[in-house]
């Protein structure tokens, strides 16, 4: 098991949403990117829902998050991990989400990226009143008895169309 850290939080000057998933995979921290895998499903699981076309650059997907309201973070901000599976975390050392939310008023909803994000979250924190909470499939690549492949996490991702920014 190695000892590893998460990414500190994206966030545009007026985020809306909040998207938390566990723990990059180990694909993601090498290239230094969220959702970093080739195969994972978020970036065009988003971009199609918030109606763009996938920018190929990193950087340009982060924008794109930014300019919706869509802020990414993770529950975990460290701890130790076989490989990339969710099953194997162990030793959390949670982020202060409580303190990026209290920064970030203008976040309405909180959306966990899998099951394994909401766990996490409600095993170190307090739901926030007047926060809408979303647990939605994992995007990652790996299918699922609800979600086998990109256009069922895309149509099961629908939902957080209600609670984005109108534009």
């Amino acid at each position: 098991m190695h000892y590893i850290s998460s990414f500190g939080p994206v966030a545009g000057p007026l985020p809306a949403i909040l998207i938390l998933g566990t723990m990059p995979s180990t694909r993601s921290l090498e290239s230094k990117r969220y959702y970093g895998h080739e195969r994972n499903h978020f970036w065009p699981v988003m971009a199609d829902l918030l109606d763009e076309t996938l920018p190929g650059r990193y950087e340009a997907r982060l924008v794109m998050l930014k300019r919706h309201g869509v802020a990414l973070w993770d529950v975990a901000g460290s701890c130790t991990r076989s490989g990339s599976r969710d099953g194997s975390i162990k030793n959390v050392r949670p982020n202060d989400i409580p303190a990026f939310l209290n920064a970030h008023p203008t976040i309405h909803t909180v959306v966990f990226n899998g099951q394994t994000a909401r766990k996490l979250y409600d095993r170190f924190f307090e739901r926030i009143k007047n926060v809408v909470y979303l647990t939605l499939p994992s995007t990652s690549p790996i299918p699922t008895r609800q979600c086998r492949n990109l256009e069922e996490k895309i149509k099961a991702w629908e939902s957080l169309a209600l609670y984005l920014p109108r534009r």
